[in-house]
């Protein structure tokens, strides 16, 4: 199945070649193969269903932190967030969102906020916003770095602080 897959990747500008490899792949027991060609389909229900096939298979491999699980659980969100495909969700778009968070995405960050906030639970997507801020906040910008700048700022409250560097 991985093969089918890969040869699907190498030939992935002939269309028609490429969709024969990733179906073959798909056939095989590759959900990587499923995820491709989910990518590429333009039915919405075709990719749905890829998606959801994917997902039934990708998500028992063994693996923590894949990329892959986590573009995959966070297209599912999108797609039961906004009714692409099937009925609209939102509780199963929470549910992959926060699949897709536990896989490295962070890219979903915004949507499940904008979800939570639309459901009144403003809190939790603030919340979700925050942690998002300081994490990239402290993996781009050094404790060193954060460090100086507060001693610089001398007399301000730690508040107004914490509010400048989020």
């Amino acid at each position: 199945g991985e093969a089918y897959n890969l040869l699907g990747i190498i030939f992935q500008l002939d269309k028609e070649r490429a969709d024969g490899y990733f179906e073959a792949g798909m056939v095989n027991g590759s959900a990587y193969a499923a995820l491709n060609l989910a990518m590429r389909t333009e039915n919405l229900k075709e990719k749905f269903a890829l998606y959801l096939w994917a997902s039934e298979h990708i998500m028992s491999i063994d693996e923590e932190n894949d990329l892959c699980r986590g573009m995959l659980c966070g297209n599912l969100g999108k797609m039961y967030q906004l009714g692409i495909g099937t009925a609209p969700d939102k509780e199963e778009a929470e549910r992959w969102y926060r699949a897709a968070m536990a896989n490295q995405n962070d890219s979903v960050v915004n949507n499940l906020a904008i979800l939570l906030y639309k459901e009144g639970r403003r809190l939790e997507a603030i919340g979700l916003l925050t942690a998002l801020i300081k994490r990239h906040h402290e993996v781009h910008y050094p404790k060193e770095e954060r460090n100086r700048d507060r001693m610089a700022y001398g007399n301000m409250s730690e508040q107004v602080i914490r509010l400048s560097i989020i």
